[in-house]
């Protein structure tokens, strides 16, 4: 499940991620920005690297933080935030960070991701 916002304050925990996330989850006008993400993780199996989904850990919910400096051509998942600290929650966290991507419409932005 994959879920996104654009939030103006200060995003450095999960907690702070899912506060911001939750004040515009329903915007419309991230949600092309959204499936194109979606099909992107799904052909580079970014949530599969590593062999995340066979570490120890059950459910992680993250919350990806994509930022864009100015004058660079991509943007990027520049934090991951987990719920959970688990080996499985560590691994999917280094699979995302850092990962470039296409800039979104709104910045910063988040996407929730929930991996069983």
């Amino acid at each position: 499940l994959f879920t996104t916002l654009a939030s103006a304050a200060p995003i450095s925990s999960y907690d702070s991620a899912r506060a911001a996330w939750e004040k515009t989850k329903d915007d419309k006008a991230a949600a092309a920005y959204l499936q194109e993400f979606i099909q992107f993780n799904n052909a580079m199996k970014l949530d599969s690297k590593g062999g995340c989904y066979s570490q120890p850990g059950g459910q992680v919910k993250l919350m990806l933080l994509i930022t864009h400096d100015k004058g660079e051509r991509w943007a990027s998942v520049s934090q991951v935030f987990s719920q959970t600290d688990s080996p499985k929650a560590q691994c999917l966290q280094r699979s995302y960070r850092g990962v470039p991507t296409k800039v979104p419409p709104v910045l910063p932005f988040i996407v929730q991701l929930d991996v069983e």
